[in-house]
């Protein structure tokens, strides 16, 4: 049965994708919902069916806006992290996807609270992976400039900028998400200058905005968003 659930929810959620057609995504949503209440807490699979479901949930939340499947993404998503063990090498995923809805629901409902979790969790994906994962380095930046945005506290300011920085050595030249941080750096550069009134500040935000528009330009003003639960192409199993 669970192979059979998940291998359904599969085959509706490529159509979803193909067609755009909504009752496949809540035909999908109702059938890995079976899944997981049809799994042990304690499974090894369990942490797929919650990612699969969370997935699942935040797109029909981008398609309808319904905050309760926003909620309920963010549960599952955290979920996910209490049953993995802490040194599973899928951690730092699961806490990136955790944070990603919680920095939607941040910027959805404006407490300050999913903010900070966010931070923290961004924190910990990048300590675990060494401080050698662009994106949680870059992802960090972000919701760190997001905060200072929000309190003014200038160290956040300084930080983001670090992990931006971080971020673009770790990109290789030829990578296309190099420039997504070229152009959250010169965005967290700009927040500086607009603080200091410095020139030089100015124009420490003008260099990597401008190398970064040769590779790809600036989708909009704000600092390029990433796509949350990324990954599920590599965490949904099919059963023969």
């Amino acid at each position: 049965m669970p192979g059979f659930l998940n291998n359904l929810t599969n085959s509706l959620r490529t159509r979803f994708d193909r067609t755009g057609e909504i009752r496949d995504l809540d035909a999908a949503i109702t059938y890995v919902e079976q899944l997981v209440r049809l799994t042990e807490q304690d499974d090894l699979d369990m942490p797929v069916w919650l990612n699969t479901l969370a997935v699942s949930l935040q797109t029909r939340y981008d398609r309808t806006g319904k905050m309760q499947d926003l909620d309920t993404a963010v549960m599952c998503a955290q979920q996910i992290v209490n049953c993995t063990s802490p040194d599973h090498p899928w951690m730092p995923t699961w806490l990136r996807n955790l944070s990603d809805s919680l920095y939607q629901r941040y910027d959805r409902c404006g407490d300050i609270q999913d903010l900070d979790t966010a931070i923290i969790h961004l924190q910990r994906a990048a300590d675990l992976t060494f401080q050698e994962d662009r994106d949680s380095l870059d992802r960090l930046g972000t919701a760190l400039r997001a905060r200072y945005d929000r309190t003014g506290k200038s160290q956040d300011l300084q930080s983001a900028i670090e992990h931006h920085r971080q971020a673009i050595d770790l990109a290789p030249l030829d990578n296309p998400d190099k420039a997504i941080s070229l152009n959250n750096l010169g965005n967290a550069l700009n927040s500086q200058y607009i603080r200091t009134s410095k020139l030089d500040h100015l124009d420490m935000a003008i260099e990597p905005a401008s190398y970064g528009s040769r590779d790809r330009p600036p989708a909009n003003d704000g600092d390029v968003p990433h796509q949350p639960f990324n990954v599920t192409a590599n965490t949904t199993r099919t059963y023969q």
